[in-house]
């Protein structure tokens, strides 16, 4: 997975000739058996979704009835034998198990959920024979699944399993939105606005849009898109388009991955299951990344295709998408280790790329411990300790090791102290640093400024940089100049009547407005040209004379302040969920460990 690009999922593009009308393929003249009449098929392209109704037997269903209990079963027993539930329930039934086992283990519904074992009934009723009839009619004559298919266990009043307004291209890559994949809603009992049906927003694919959902709904993982966006970006009327789809068991509902969709809460006593299986063109991307292909179902080619399930299920999807993603921290941690010895061997080449030298910039004055090496100390030693400390997480995950996962609790524990202590003590002490980081940038420009003519000193030249770029002059003041003796304040300047006149400077010429900024430092002498007054190194007009640097550049970066308070939570929140996670597996090892004795 390590080859897979992850692309942004927001884009402006829209695709309505995939889903709508002219999507449509040729129509059989004579039709196969379970086929539907062309006006239905038309309502699909036109509108989003179909209704086809009293489709399946109850023979049909009802296997996969008995497979769903089975997966009720193996469930109950995992949980039962790893003392996390005291009953197996045996004595209820299918619509009312599972939501007993979930009361005394919650979390035990995403758990079937996300199982990913697709019994043979389930793979009977995806390749049912008069269902691919309905589904050639909407692709043509060459079917795969989608790698994407569901088991929803919608149990009473649970918050976990409401699934919010969404399109499904939401969950697949970039490539999906220029593909149509049809899906089969299918429930294993009667479903309406009560017990968690579907509504659906018909004439929401028409844009071919992908509109901008939002992370997360509530306290689940599901992405979800705001009434507001759709109304916004597909041009809908929700009060108007909005549809309830009661299915009745046998039915099922057919919709697209353009189409808006959510399903109601279950407020029954019952859970409500229901199979949600997808469909598209072999020839095209399956829209997960790489990670999953799809199964072909028919080919144009082959009237006798042997479905290959034994590929097909042999691909966990939800182990893949956790391994694709398990690896970054090693990644930071490499990426951080090596960008920093790049940057130690090679200091003048990382300036030229860093585009902080200049032409007249000796980059052998940068002297050890200069300011660049010190960063690549700090690149190596960061990376070094983030490498490490993934890969005992790492270790300990794969190998089951436990002594690699409490290290590795240890480690990141401390690192979160750390944080809340580095939290506390900014906080108890910010005006102390602002003073010492105010003091000693006074101390720097007294000792190291030049002016902006000697450009060979790095730390004049990023006093000047910064009065330039944050419109500034001075730490607090440029009246800090007319202390400063080791600068060149000789300044030649043209007071408008075509003589040159040469006098003191008051102020560093870069401390005055430019209309061209970009040229310093490499093209000097087109930069001072550009000076909208030139009489301002000494006389301070138009200058940014009473504006101090130091709160310049601190305005300019509280800006950013939200983003880093959360970005810092955000890494908080995981390591603590690292932490969680290596306590549960240490949980579950001893467990097992003492099941075995047993």
């Amino acid at each position: 997975m390590a080859d897979t690009v992850i692309c942004s999922g927001i884009v402006d593009e829209a695709h309505p000739e995939v889903f709508d009308l002219r999507a449509m393929p040729p129509q059989p003249k004579e039709r196969k058996p379970g086929q539907l009449p062309e006006s239905k098929i038309k309502q699909f392209f036109e509108q989003g979704y179909l209704i086809v109704e009293d489709f399946f037997t109850r023979e049909e269903l009802d296997v996969v009835r008995v497979a769903t209990e089975g997966l009720v079963e193996k469930l109950a027993q995992k949980l039962y034998s790893a003392g996390k539930i005291k009953n197996l329930y045996k004595e209820c039934g299918l619509f009312e198990r599972l939501t007993k086992i979930d009361d005394e283990f919650p979390g035990a519904n995403i758990l079937l959920h996300k199982t990913g074992e697709l019994p043979q009934a389930y793979r009977d009723l995806w390749s049912n024979e008069r269902l691919l009839n309905v589904i050639e009619q909407l692709l043509g004559p060459d079917v795969a699944s989608s790698p994407v298919w569901n088991l929803r266990t919608k149990t009473p009043k649970n918050e976990a399993t409401v699934v919010p307004w969404h399109q499904d291209s939401a969950y697949f890559d970039n490539d999906s939105y220029n593909v149509l994949v049809p899906t089969a809603w299918i429930p294993l009992l009667d479903t309406d606005e009560f017990n968690g049906g579907m509504q659906v927003v018909k004439g929401g694919h028409t844009s071919g849009k992908i509109a901008t959902h939002q992370c997360c709904h509530g306290g689940t993982w599901y992405v979800m898109l705001e009434e507001e966006e759709m109304e916004r970006s597909l041009g809908l009327n929700m009060a108007r388009d909005t549809v309830t789809c009661p299915i009745p068991y046998g039915s099922f509902l057919l919709f697209q991955n353009a189409t808006p969709h959510r399903s109601l809460p279950n407020l029954s006593k019952q859970v409500r299951w229901a199979l949600d299986l997808r469909w598209q063109r072999p020839d095209k991307p399956f829209g997960l990344w790489g990670m999953k292909k799809g199964v072909v179902m028919r080919s144009s080619s082959d009237n006798n295709v042997k479905i290959d399930w034994d590929t097909f299920v042999s691909v966990d999807r939800t182990a893949v998408q956790t391994d694709s993603v398990k690896d970054m921290d090693i990644m930071f941690g490499g990426g951080c280790l090596g960008g920093g010895i790049y940057i130690l061997l090679d200091k003048s080449e990382f300036l030229v790329l860093a585009r902080s030298a200049t032409s007249s910039l000796n980059t052998d004055d940068v002297v050890t411990p200069s300011l660049l090496e010190t960063a690549a100390y700090v690149f190596i030693g960061v990376g070094g300790f983030v490498f490490i400390t993934a890969f005992l997480g790492f270790c300990g995950a794969c190998c089951e090791n436990n002594k690699c996962l409490i290290s590795y609790i240890v480690i990141v524990v401390t690192i979160l102290l750390g944080q809340g202590t580095a939290v506390v003590l900014s906080v108890i002490y910010k005006q102390q640093f602002e003073d010492y980081a105010r003091d000693n940038l006074k101390a720097l420009q007294q000792s190291r400024y030049k002016g902006p003519y000697d450009t060979s000193d790095i730390i004049s030249l990023a006093f000047d940089v910064a009065h330039i770029y944050f419109k500034c002059c001075g730490v607090d003041s440029g009246v800090e100049y007319a202390s400063i003796s080791n600068w060149n304040t000789t300044y030649a300047y043209d007071p408008g009547n075509g003589n040159y006149v040469v006098g003191n400077a008051t102020i560093p010429a870069t401390c005055c407005e430019f209309s061209d900024t970009a040229l310093f430092p490499n093209d000097l002498t087109r930069f001072l040209s550009s000076m909208t007054n030139t009489t301002c190194p000494v006389t301070q007009a138009s200058s940014y004379y009473s504006k101090g640097c130091y709160e310049s550049i601190k305005d300019h970066f509280s800006q950013y302040f939200n983003i880093v308070i959360g970005v810092g939570a955000g890494v908080a929140a995981l390591e603590l969920l690292g932490v969680i996670a290596a306590c549960c597996m240490i949980k579950l090892d001893k467990d097992k460990e003492e099941e075995e004795e047993d």
